[in-house]
Parts: structure tokens; C-alpha cells; sequence
């Protein structure tokens, strides 16, 4: 899903719900989740993806693939395709 997102772009909500509106009909729910796992940044009613990789707790490191240290960084560095 972020990889739909251009990084160092901001997004109004509506824009954000948009873009999640077509990976799953619940866009609500898929925006909380990109926030609460530090892949968003909300500000002001403004949305970005995150300057750097999170830091993951223990419980994180659980739920996220393996791989997202590896593909994470390089795309929040604007070094991975936004869309394939």
C-alpha cells in the first residue's frame, strides 16, 4: 500500500482516502493502520510518508515481514519505484 504513495509528498486526508479506497473498501481503517505503524506521518490534517524507517518494538518486529528492512529505507529515500 505506501508504495502508492510519492515520497517527501503531502497528502490532504481525501487524498489519502482515495489512493487506500482502492486496495480495500475500509480506507478508513487501512489510514489508521499506515499511522499507527510510522509508515504516515500526520500533521495538520496532512499526510507523508515517514522521513526514516521506524524503529520497531519487539511486538512490531512480529507483524512486519521481514523484508521491510530492506525495501523500507529505500523507499522512503525515494529510491524504489512510487508505483509498478
Amino acid at each position: 500500500m505506501l508504495s502508492r504513495f510519492e515520497t517527501g509528498r503531502e497528502y490532504s486526508e481525501k487524498e489519502v482516502n482515495e489512493i487506500l479506497l482502492g486496495v480495500h473498501e475500509d480506507f478508513a481503517y487501512l489510514r489508521r493502520e499506515l499511522v499507527n505503524y510510522r509508515y504516515l506521518e500526520r500533521e495538520d490534517g496532512r499526510y507523508r510518508t515517514a522521513a526514516h524507517a521506524p524503529e520497531r518494538s519487539g511486538i512490531e518486529r512480529q507483524e512486519i515481514p521481514a523484508w521491510e528492512a530492506h525495501w523500507l529505507p529505500d523507499f522512503l529515500r525515494g529510491r524504489w519505484p512510487a508505483r509498478r
